[in-house]
């Protein structure tokens, strides 16, 4: 989004909490007329559960009223209602909580999907689509294979596509690990597959865009009410490949679209991995074009024009 923001100001980096930690003074060297937030919710939390730790959360406070005061519109963009991996509904209870003060406290807040406007605030403006240098070769040694791309942790539910994979349909699991023993839990489920690949460890993104791009489609098996748009969807778009999603408002909202086709969305884990055998599925994939008009840097811009109160003859 930066470079689409570039468009409208002068964009300068702006302090990280870490700074802010360590040289506090940084934050306060100039006024800013927008400053934007990008996951800095994150700082609150801690540990494998997402528990949330009082000295984080004084310093995600503090880091927020100093944005306040150097800023003329704070401007938060809320990926998700909640951090995928708190596990507790005590806890998910209290991140939706700080997420919602966030919120408060910001002057506009930017959502990715339009379902999540409710007036006030917060303002649409779409994921911006991803750009991909693709590797000329790709490690995978199926020919025919589906792709799940991103951390593999237990929001995922890679562990029931696992187990319910025919053996004609092949799938590729590639992402950094987070949770060892989910892993290995991965790991024994496809011992005997030889038609799940398992990639742990991060990808170059060349190659991750060549495996993708090979592809017939890549997977999101997670549909928690924590997700408000996976990246995942808007990787795949990037690159023209199809999308295999359980449902959710926002990829339901998305299939819906009679101007975009190859997005399927599905009940559950089940019925999606079963689609996977159609070949009338396997043959769509989304129109270049349409995914321009719903994603591309000209209708982001006037989104974000929209939303900071900017005139469309603006640039």
């Amino acid at each position: 989004m930066t470079q689409i923001l570039m468009r409208l100001a002068t964009v300068r980096a702006f302090p990280s909490p870490r700074e802010f930690v360590f040289r506090p003074w940084s934050l306060f060297r100039r006024r800013y007329d927008y400053v934007f937030l990008n996951w800095v919710e994150s700082l609150a939390f801690a540990g494998p559960n997402g528990d949330i730790s009082l000295a984080r959360l004084a310093l995600l406070r503090l880091y927020l009223f100093a944005c306040r005061v150097v800023s003329t519109k704070l401007v938060w963009v809320r990926h998700n209602n909640h951090p995928h991996h708190v596990k507790t509904e005590n806890g998910k209870a209290t991140a939706k909580a700080l997420l919602d003060h966030i919120e408060s406290t910001a002057d506009i807040v930017i959502t990715h999907s339009p379902l999540e406007v409710n007036g006030g605030k917060r303002f649409y403006v779409p994921h911006p689509l991803y750009a991909n240098d693709i590797a000329p070769t790709n490690p995978v040694p199926y020919k025919d294979y589906f792709f799940v791309f991103g951390h593999i942790a237990p929001y995922k539910k890679l562990e029931e596509a696992i187990r319910l994979l025919p053996d004609q349909v092949s799938l590729v699991i590639a992402g950094p690990v987070k949770d060892k023993a989910y892993f290995e839990k991965c790991q024994s489920l496809a011992a005997n597959k030889s038609n799940v690949l398992l990639m742990p460890g991060f990808l170059d993104s060349p190659t991750a865009a060549r495996i993708a791009s090979d592809s017939h489609g890549l997977l999101v098996l997670n549909a928690d009410t924590d997700m408000v748009v996976s990246g995942s969807y808007i990787y795949a778009l990037s690159l023209s490949i199809p999308v295999f999603a359980v449902r959710t408002p926002f990829i339901q909202w998305l299939s819906a679209d009679e101007r975009l086709s190859g997005i399927h969305a599905f009940d559950n884990i089940s019925t999606l991995i079963s689609a996977l055998s159609s070949p009338t599925l396997l043959s769509n994939r989304p129109d270049r074009k349409a995914v321009e008009s719903l994603f591309g840097d000209e209708i982001t811009l006037e989104k974000l024009k929209l939303a900071m109160g900017i005139s469309s003859s603006t640039r």
